[in-house]
């Protein structure tokens, strides 16, 4: 009994015991329990004393009990450490040292009534969240504040009971299901208005609908909540798509701001759809949808400006993100028209077509933008003249912007069948 109030009472001071503390009081106590001599004393003891309080204690029955009121207090230890941030590692220490003292279902008992008022406190917060029929920003605010209030006793639910645990598991579920209905419900009710790219609530149910993901302990729970999660994830991306086209259109000048805003954006927006594991038909659909529009803003750019280089650069990195034959093929046709447009004025050195043999554009030393048929030189090198010399074709500027164009007409027809199919 001293070891285990010393240890008790080390928990208030600035070094706490550690785990070698609690099992050295776990043992003495392990001793006591095992010492029938020390129990039958107890026995005697008690019938010495005649005392009418006491006629229903029995040495055998404390001695039954007793190690079950040592582990629901250190149940309550094992709690507290775990509701600080970053005391995870203590928390199952003093799980694991409870499972060393006793090898029963007692200590699951014990966790299980330590941790009951947290799953309770989960409970309600679901229970008295907004409900689905309310609007969008109320729904989507109930969600944020279901993850950010939930967090912290899911947390203690996972460390304590383990997180294949059915309370721990089914606590996680709960809130990640009630957080999916909301965040489903605000986008339903926003998809009855025009949503605009950027929408604060759109934005919102895309990190409600990742959170709920995240918190998911079950498989299924998790698949459709990815599945929404894909499904919204696409919409925004086919959103910025329509929106990048219009700015293009109202601002021709700008359309490689335009395109490389859009595809820097949707990058990390397309390999988390990839991870989502998104219908491969459905996938490949929004890929190439993202590069028409692209390729639609970087037209309209060269048409106003006929500013070749910045025009090739985008469209070969509208390339990597194409998947159809059909939208691969139409890219490649406006990068070679715009090529074929550039005057030739350089040095015969700079065009002699042998193979680099770093890999790099042997007039600018860059590796990307290298095209495929082994040429030396750089697409934007290509722009400004590289590839001229002896064996260049002039083109005239006319003709130029003729060809671009008539490559444009079928990226406008494929980017109204991505948009509309």
């Amino acid at each position: 009994m001293l070891a285990h109030a010393t240890v008790l009472e080390g928990r208030e001071t600035e070094v706490p015991p550690g785990r070698s503390q609690w099992e050295r009081a776990y043992a003495a106590w392990r001793l006591a329990l095992d010492d029938d001599a020390g129990w039958r004393l107890l026995d005697g003891r008690i019938r010495e004393l005649g005392d009418p309080r006491l006629r229903a204690v029995s040495a055998a029955a404390v001695r039954e009990a007793l190690p079950r009121v040592l582990l629901t207090i250190h149940a309550a230890e094992a709690v507290r450490a775990a509701r600080v941030r970053g005391g995870d590692a203590a928390a199952r220490q003093h799980v694991a040292v409870m499972k060393g003292f006793v090898r029963d279902s007692t200590v699951k008992a014990v966790l299980a009534e330590a941790t009951a008022p947290v799953a309770s406190a989960v409970r309600l917060r679901i229970d008295t969240a907004a409900g689905p029929g309310e609007a969008p920003g109320v729904l989507i605010r109930a969600a944020g504040a279901l993850v950010d209030d939930s967090e912290a006793d899911l947390r203690v639910l996972r460390v304590v009971l383990g997180a294949k645990d059915p309370v721990a598991a089914g606590a996680a579920d709960a809130v990640a299901s009630a957080v999916h209905v909301r965040a489903v419900a605000c986008v339903n009710k926003k998809a009855q208005d025009e949503s605009a790219v950027g929408d604060p609530d759109l934005t919102a149910a895309l990190d409600r609908l990742r959170a709920a993901q995240r918190l998911a302990a079950s498989g299924h729970v998790r698949v459709p909540i990815e599945r929404d999660l894909g499904v919204l994830l696409a919409n925004v991306l086919m959103l910025s798509c329509t929106e990048a086209v219009r700015n293009a259109e109202a601002a021709p000048r700008a359309g490689v701001r335009h395109a490389d805003r859009l595809l820097s954006d949707a990058e990390p927006r397309l390999d988390e759809l990839r991870e989502l594991r998104l219908n491969a038909e459905d996938y490949a659909k929004v890929r190439d949808t993202v590069a028409a529009a692209a390729c639609q803003a970087l037209a309209g750019y060269f048409n106003a400006t006929g500013d070749v280089a910045p025009a090739i650069a985008g469209y070969r990195r509208a390339l990597t993100v194409a998947v159809s034959a059909e939208g691969r093929s139409v890219i490649q046709q406006n990068i070679d028209t715009l090529a074929a447009a550039v005057p030739s004025h350089l040095p015969s050195e700079w065009w002699d077509g042998a193979a680099s043999a770093t890999g790099s554009c042997r007039r600018c030393g860059r590796r990307e933008f290298m095209p495929e048929d082994g040429y030396p030189y750089c697409d934007i090198c290509v722009a400004t003249g590289a590839r001229g010399g002896g064996g260049g074709r002039e083109v005239s500027p006319v003709a130029a912007t003729a060809g671009c164009l008539v490559v444009l007409a079928g990226i406008v027809a494929l980017l109204v069948v991505l948009l509309t199919g």
